[in-house]
């Protein structure tokens, strides 16, 4: 596709109390003037969460591909619990970014360390158009706001089927939950028209009033003014199939705010599954489509032995969403496949793309 330039950081972060330590869960994001990556650090020995650190890094020196673009780091002690999982939001092609007050980056998070909870946190990166020189003099603001109700997400049923690998184990394994996630971190937010669209995986009550996995939304309306940010929410409500489990829920929306929430589809009747839903700022999510169905229950050693939460089976902690240029929305979804699989794990990833 053309040149391109890879950059290296050390993320061990010796200098700081605690470390050195590993960098867990990055993610991405960006606004006119800066690229960012928000990441959970956990000492290096014991693997103890410490904090959580945003770098902010100079659009401008890495589109000229300089050897060391401008770049602030913001460390974060876990003083609160909403310092965990900070994600940025992402600007989909067409859509303006916020350029009042020297730019600003806004970023979302949960409460991390609570099992029930309706707060989401709020950040604000200004003057990010300092980016640009270099000595950047960023501001990190952030508040509180009241969204709607979250808990810890439970464990997903799946639909009996073949289970070729535990039935080769002494004694065979049995067919394993999956894992809803050991949290309800923010799994993505999107910046468009002025709004930001935030998702999140929580434990909801269907439709016929059983306790499933599903997942949450939120549309804020941020405001940035005198060096304080605030928002108020547009629109919140969460996506759940009946009897059924939805799986680590990303959400992206185009310049016009028509978007997917797209996720992991499993239950009773569906084999873990590539799925979405869509959805605009005016209309609530509709139904569910199957983009790739799975072809059979995960069957992976995670599931099987007890060192690793067995019958409970690790899945991963992504799914993604975004926004293409010419409008179109890329999905990435964890998923059963068929045909080939490695000897210990038959999970795999599928990409769709949806066109509003």
């Amino acid at each position: 596709t053309g040149v391109w330039n890879i950059y290296v950081l050390d993320t061990t972060h010796a200098s700081n109390p605690g470390c050195p330590c590993i960098a867990d869960f990055p993610q991405i994001g960006s606004d006119q003037y800066g690229f960012y990556v928000s990441a959970n650090e956990y000492d290096a020995l014991y693997l103890q969460p410490v904090d959580s650190v945003i770098l902010a890094i100079s659009k401008t020196g890495l589109g000229s591909g300089a050897a060391a673009p401008s770049t602030l780091e913001f460390s974060l002690p876990l003083t609160s619990g909403f310092e965990f999982a900070i994600q940025p939001a992402t600007t989909p092609p067409g859509a303006n970014n916020f350029v009042a007050s020297g730019g600003v980056e806004y970023l979302v998070s949960s409460q991390a360390f609570y099992s029930i909870n309706s707060l989401l946190a709020l950040w604000a990166l200004s003057n990010t158009a300092s980016l640009q020189g270099s000595n950047p003099s960023l501001l990190l603001t952030q508040t509180l706001v009241s969204a709607l109700s979250y808990t810890y997400p439970g464990v997903a049923s799946q639909k009996p089927g073949p289970l070729p690998y535990g039935s080769s184990l002494i004694p065979p394994g049995q067919l394993a939950f999956i894992d809803g996630n050991i949290d309800s971190r923010i799994q993505s937010v999107s910046y468009a028209g002025g709004r930001l669209y935030v998702s999140l995986p929580t434990q909801v009550i269907d439709d016929a009033g059983t306790s499933v996995v599903g997942a949450g939304y939120v549309i804020l309306s941020p405001t940035f003014r005198s060096s304080a940010v605030a928002a108020s929410v547009l629109k919140k409500g969460y996506v759940s199939v009946t009897n059924n489990h939805v799986l680590r829920p990303a959400i992206s929306v185009n310049s016009k705010g028509q978007g997917v929430i797209a996720f992991t589809l499993v239950g009773p009747d569906y084999y873990p599954s590539a799925a979405f839903t869509t959805f605009d700022a005016n209309t609530s999510p509709s139904a569910v489509r199957i983009a790739g169905a799975g072809a059979g229950p995960e069957d992976g050693f995670t599931g099987y032995f007890p060192s690793f939460s067995a019958p409970v089976a690790r899945w991963g902690d992504y799914s993604t969403a975004v926004t293409s240029a010419d409008g179109s929305i890329w999905s990435v979804s964890e998923y059963i496949p068929a045909g080939n699989r490695t000897p210990l794990a038959n999970w795999g990833t599928y990409i769709s793309r949806y066109v509003p």
